[in-house]
């Protein structure tokens, strides 16, 4: 996992990296472009975020929808 600090209007860019043995799926899958994540505001222990994506891809909040969490991930979280 990165973790990043960002400020409020900083932003991160996913993109796919050249020429990884898993580039070409990942071109496939990002063929609409980046994501865009950027911080809007932060207050407390809180912060909002903006994505832009492309429609084509599915962005689920775990609080949310606990049963989207990937089995890898739940297995690192101690989860079965």
């Amino acid at each position: 996992m990165l973790i990043l600090s960002r400020k409020t209007n900083e932003s991160i860019t996913i993109d796919v990296q050249p020429n990884t043995p898993e580039s070409k799926a990942l071109q496939a899958l990002m063929r609409q472009g980046p994501i865009h994540i950027k911080i809007i505001s932060t207050s407390g222990n809180a912060c909002r975020i903006g994505i832009d994506a492309p429609k084509s891809l599915r962005i689920l909040r775990d609080d949310v929808n606990p049963e989207h969490i990937g089995s890898a991930y739940k297995n690192k979280k101690g989860h079965h």
